[in-house]
This record gives structure tokens, sequence and C-alpha cells, in this order.
């Protein structure tokens, strides 16, 4: 469904931006935004579009018919647009996630780590991940090795591959495999070193929603507590003490 031309949506929006919202969709395959599916950039503008409009065609008639419905129907307005956004980004974000979810990629990593520090080819390495593990990771390596028996480069089907995932520490990864000139040690130790990043950047974000938790916490404390001893130590304090001074 597309009601928008490219050239007309990268006018407005960005080539930059156009075209990376389109990789995203193209990688996923397919987002659902609201009642609808998009399978590319093209097609979420066009969502978005045809929604807004419904939105406006439905304000005009209450501007004339009923106007007293217009401010919660403004908060219809903006929400819902928001709320398209949100359901395609969450989509997005969870497609990223996904390597990562019960340690997998991490996991792979290593597995090329031992067997690069023994001297096993990359090639090799894959084959026995495709034959011993099971996830997203293990399918992608193997159409990335059945790409190559077709007689794509492997480095190539490695970048596409790397390309589709969407996730920064598996495309970290892919160029680290692909270079020629290092050794197999040199490439197990520059794996490992992504492995330290990964848990490294993994600690952070645990820090981080630990604060945010802290905060969100530290409300109901506030009421729960301080609240409560201002109500039964402060105020009757204050009242005492402006007793005293009424008296004179």
């Amino acid at each position: 469904m597309k009601l928008l031309r490219e050239k007309a949506i990268k006018k407005i929006t960005g080539e930059d931006l156009f075209t990376r919202i389109d990789k995203e969709i193209k990688a996923v395959g397919k987002i659902n935004v609201l009642f609808m599916s998009v399978t590319s950039a093209a097609e979420l503008f066009s969502a978005f579009s045809l929604v807004l409009g419904f939105l406006l065609i439905l304000f005009l008639l209450l501007f004339i018919l009923n106007p007293i419905l217009l401010k919660p129907f403004l908060v219809l307005m903006i929400g819902l647009p928001f709320i398209m956004y949100l359901s395609y980004r969450d989509t997005i974000n969870k497609y990223k996630k996904r390597l990562m979810a019960d340690n997998e990629l991490p996991a792979i990593l290593e597995t090329f780590v031992s067997g690069l520090s023994v001297g096993m080819p990359v090639e090799n390495i894959m084959r026995y991940i495709v034959e011993n593990k099971k996830g997203y990771m293990k399918e992608i390596i193997q159409e990335a090795l059945q790409k190559a028996d077709a007689g794509i480069p492997l480095s190539l089907s490695l970048e596409e591959a790397a390309e589709k995932s969407l996730n920064k520490y598996f495309q970290r990864a892919v160029k680290i495999l692909i270079k020629t000139s290092e050794t197999s040690q040199g490439l197990a130790e520059q794996l490992d070193e992504l492995l330290r990043d990964i848990e490294e950047d993994r600690i952070n974000e645990k820090t981080a929603k630990a604060s945010v938790l802290d905060n969100v916490i530290a409300v109901p404390v506030l009421i729960g507590f301080f609240i409560p001893l201002i109500v039964f130590v402060v105020f009757p304090f204050i009242i005492s003490f402006s007793n005293v001074f009424g008296t004179h």
C-alpha cells in the first residue's frame, strides 16, 4: 500500500532517515502498525498519511457538527500517530536485541574465539555452529554458508547477514572475521575484546536501569515516609509552637 511516492517522502524526511527506516523494515520483513502491515518505508509513511488524513477529516466534521468533542478528539489525533510510531519502534528494537536473548550472540562469539585460537578456519567454525547450535545465530550463519556454497564470497555473505541483523555487536564481529590480513590468533584476540565490550555495555545498561529504578522508588518512599513524618511529628510541633505565641 503506497499512497506516497518515495521521492516525495525523501524530500520531507531526508535521504538518510528514509534509507535507514527502509533497511530496518526490510530486515524485519513485515511490521504491523494498527490494522496495517508494512514492508517498506514508503508503505510506513503511507500508512501514517492515511491515518492522519482520516483523523483530519473527522476533526473537520466534529468542528462543524459537534465542537464540544474537539478537545478529547485532539488527544486521539496526537495519540494515535504516537502509538503507531511506538509499535514500529518496539518491533525494530526487539528485532535488534533478539541476538542477545539468552546470551546467544556472546556464546557464538566464544565458539569463534575457541576455534580461531586453535587455528580453525572461519568457515569450518561456522559449519560447526550450524551443526551443533540452535537459535537465531545458527539460522543467520546457515544462510550465510548457503550463499557461500552457491558461489557468493563468504565475506560478502557475512556482510549481508550483519546488515540484515541490525545488531551492532554482530556487525562488529563480522568486520573482524572478514579481515584477511589477520592471523587466526589475531582474530580471536579481537573477538575476545569485543566480548569484553559487550559485557561492559551490559553492566552499564544494568547500572542505568538500576538508577532509574531508584528514582522511581524514591517517589513512593517520599510519599510513604516523609509525608507521614510531617503530619505526625512536624505538624504537631508547629501547632504547639503557634499556641505558645498565641497565649502572649
